[in-house]
């Protein structure tokens, strides 16, 4: 059966009447199947096309991405570019893990600008028992007055260093003249130096004390200024093996000092003049007396520290706590 032509229509059916004027039949032909075949390869198209563009929209947004960068500041590391996998991480302070503080030592740190820990270390607790005692507890220490003057000598000598009570010194200065002394070099005149100090001395007329010690190294001419109990002090000068000078001598009279006058100084002029002076909380200062350089014969006072000795032949051991000093 012949189709015409003319009785396609233009999606591909053909139409075409049955002979004796039958009913008329449509026929799908080969042309309404490349038309499908032509639709899907648009539709494959434009898909490929939708899928081009979102990755070359994809690309842009990368290529923006990887012009940005990843900053760091306040401690942090490992930032940069996005063109590669970035870890950030804290920068190493120094300071060491563990554990910090104890019963006898306290945490000391530093914190930086961003609230970081930049140094941590133990700080050992002194005086009151450990537990961080009164604001004067700065006693001396072996290490910090090194020299030994021991004139006499004095027997018996022992000397620790307690963080609880302070320098301790004992000895037995058995004989006029003996002294037990703990000193470094003095700071350049004018100076002053601050004890306060707590002794088991004699007071029956055979006298010992405990405290400050100047000395002339070249000549070992000293000045010492001792306290004993609660009513008595004694001041020294040329104090050695062959005896001394008084400066200042109180027992029940004189001065009315306080029941814990521990607390002494020594003043030394540019020329080596000294003033005595005693307090009773370390506060308020009371001149006893004064002695000068003529006087004591020294030149120079050059040497300071802490020590007991003696006045007459007491044959007592004398036991001192050193539990403030300073010379400045």
């Amino acid at each position: 059966m012949a189709v015409d032509k003319d009785k396609v229509d233009p999606i591909g059916n053909a139409t075409i009447a049955s002979p004796g004027g039958g009913p008329t039949v449509f026929f799908a032909t080969q042309w309404q199947k490349l038309i499908a075949l032509a639709q899907t390869a648009r539709t494959a198209a434009e898909n490929a096309l939708a899928a081009v563009a979102a990755a070359n929209a994809s690309e842009t947004r990368i290529d923006a991405l990887e012009q940005r960068n990843i900053n760091t500041v306040g401690g942090i590391q490992g930032g940069g570019n996005l063109t590669a996998d970035r870890t950030l991480s804290l920068v190493n302070t120094g300071v060491v893990a563990g554990t910090y503080g104890s019963a006898t030592q306290v945490a000391q740190i530093t914190v930086g600008l961003d609230g970081r820990l930049t140094n941590a270390t133990n700080v050992t607790i002194t005086g009151g028992g450990g537990g961080g005692g009164p604001w004067w507890f700065a006693p001396p220490t072996l290490a910090s007055l090194p020299t030994v003057v021991n004139d006499g000598p004095a027997t018996g000598v022992v000397a620790a260093d307690d963080t609880d009570a302070g320098l301790l010194i004992r000895a037995l200065v058995s004989a006029d003249g003996h002294s037990y002394a703990r000193l470094a070099a003095a700071p350049a005149a004018p100076y002053t130096v601050t004890c306060k100090v707590h002794a088991v001395t004699r007071l029956d007329g055979h006298y010992t004390a405990a405290g400050i010690v100047l000395r002339e190294a070249g000549t070992g001419r000293k000045v010492l200024w001792g306290w004993a109990s609660n009513d008595f002090a004694m001041a020294r000068r040329n104090q050695n093996a062959a005896g001394g000078t008084d400066i200042f001598l109180q027992k029940t009279s004189g001065v009315n000092m306080s029941t814990d006058g521990s607390w002494l100084r020594l003043l030394v002029a540019a020329n080596y003049d000294v003033t005595i002076q005693i307090s009773p909380e370390g506060k308020q200062w009371y001149t006893v007396a004064s002695v000068t350089a003529a006087t004591g014969g020294w030149t120079a006072l050059d040497q300071a520290g802490v020590g007991i000795f003696c006045r007459v032949n007491p044959g007592l051991e004398t036991l001192a706590a050193f539990e403030h000093y300073t010379a400045a």
